[in-house]
């Protein structure tokens, strides 16, 4: 794995306080896609600039409906273990299977 992208625990005296750190790549902005304020497709825009990568050549990967706009987005969306029934609408593949084996066949 390059990099990953997440939210960060704040600890203080090595304690966690139980706070998190919201990255501002989620954050809305000129180039948002949706109306949300907050967006992880904020973020997969961000990293498919930074790295001059085509959206057809992107695959996202989600369980619930915080991870719908990013599904709609990406080249392939993936919607894995999910419950949400308007997010396996949109994705392209649904995995029902607690694994990724499946993806695999994907990168051949």
């Amino acid at each position: 794995m390059d990099f990953s992208l997440s939210n960060e625990l704040e600890f203080s005296k090595s304690i966690c306080t139980g706070e998190v750190k919201i990255p501002s790549f989620l954050f809305s902005n000129a180039k948002s896609l949706c109306k949300h304020s907050l967006c992880k497709t904020n973020a997969l825009i961000s990293i498919l600039e930074k790295y001059s990568i085509q959206k057809e050549n992107c695959i996202a990967i989600g369980d619930s409906m915080n991870d719908l706009c990013m599904i709609k987005e990406a080249g392939l969306g993936i919607a894995f273990c999910s419950k949400d029934e308007l997010l396996n609408h949109h994705a392209d593949i649904i995995l029902n299977e607690q694994s990724f084996s499946e993806l695999l066949n994907l990168t051949k």
